[in-house]
């Protein structure tokens, strides 16, 4: 190799050698260990183990047993990034406890299968044969942890707010981690035409930019904690009220394409001292305050308006879509806007 493969090779290998230690740390040593923290654990050893066997392949002449770990990795890379997924997307406790069972159901007959497939099955059949039917349920895994994004936006998203507004440091971080996961199997997949250093180079990339990016979301929290207590309670008491000013009064709500940048404007105030003031004072996110307003503007409008229906309503109070507007009132009032509507008129009828 030259010296232009050697660098490749080494930045690489190093980037598949700290995925190990951090996986390995935190699966053993984390001073929490959710089944979150599990899970990016296993998928950090298992992008490191992919990554270290491309990277031995690099050479040429690998051993028979390395290709097997290589392609079991793969497969349980699928399945870790889905539950991965679905397990931070998933709020509520009950939907928890189901992943974990359903995660150790899948994972013991993923693995009795591949124990199976390497006892029974020499290295070429696993190599020209079983490889697309693992990589095939990769594909499956990934495809439908995206779809999970999809909904989880379409349902939890509320118009006018940013990503991070509306989902969370946490979940934009595991859209990231999914992002790099689909990128790098795809640079596996192409490398086969390329360079078979393609998909451990890319790992690499994606392993220290998340790392970057996610020390510079922790040190800006760190700073954001520190700047908690130099909020001036005077100067929080006046936006406060102009804030419900305008959503009272103004009932700038309504409109389907407000930002925060806009709410900020108009208080004169700054994104982070917003966002500081809805979590001190009103423990509240800033989707989570117009999705409030919104909706008691349409608890309002389902009994004073019973010639509107639902979309209707959903579309004047400030909502895009129909679905958008069910999810966000059963999760602030526990019934669909229907039920609500139906009980109202039951418990207050027209003498």
């Amino acid at each position: 190799m030259d010296l232009g493969e050697n660098l490749l090779f080494f930045f690489s290998a190093l980037g598949a050698f700290n995925s190990f230690l951090l996986g390995g740390y935190l699966f053993f040593f984390g001073k929490e260990k959710p089944l979150f923290q599990y899970l990016l654990a296993s998928l950090l050893l298992l992008l490191s183990i992919r990554a270290g066997v491309s990277c031995v392949y690099f050479f040429g002449e690998i051993p028979k047993g390395l290709v097997k770990l290589g392609m079991a990795a793969n497969l349980l890379l699928g399945l870790v990034t889905y539950f991965l997924v679905r397990f931070q997307l998933s709020k509520s406790d009950r939907k928890k406890r189901y992943l974990q069972r359903s995660l150790v159901v899948q994972v013991f007959l993923l693995i009795g299968s591949l124990i199976v497939l390497a006892i029974a099955f020499d290295f070429w059949v696993w190599d020209f044969n079983i490889r697309y039917t693992l990589h095939t349920f990769l594909t499956i895994y990934l495809v439908a942890a995206g779809v999970q994004f999809f909904y989880y936006k379409r349902q939890n998203s509320v118009e006018g707010a940013g990503l991070w507004e509306a989902f969370g440091g946490r979940d934009l971080e595991v859209f990231i981690i999914y992002l790099g996961v689909v990128s790098i199997c795809f640079g596996f997949a192409v490398s086969l035409f390329i360079s078979y250093i393609l998909g451990p180079l890319l790992f690499s990339f994606f392993f220290y930019a998340f790392t970057m990016l996610v020390f510079r979301r922790r040190k800006q929290q760190s700073k954001d904690k520190s700047y908690r207590t130099k909020l001036d309670q005077a100067e929080v008491n006046v936006v406060v009220e102009k804030l419900q000013d305008l959503m009272e009064q103004e009932k700038i709500f309504k409109d389907p394409t407000l930002t925060m940048e806009r709410v900020c404007k108009r208080l004169g105030v700054s994104r982070h001292f917003l966002s500081q003031m809805l979590n001190d004072n009103m423990k509240l996110s800033y989707s989570e305050l117009v999705s409030y307003y919104r909706i008691e503007e349409a608890c309002q409008m389902l009994l004073n308006h019973t010639h509107y229906n639902l979309e209707a309503i959903a579309y004047e109070v400030g909502f895009n879509s129909k679905s958008s507007f069910y999810t966000a009132f059963k999760k602030l009032k526990g019934i669909t806007p229907s039920q609500y509507r139906s009980k109202k008129k039951h418990s207050n009828p027209v003498s």
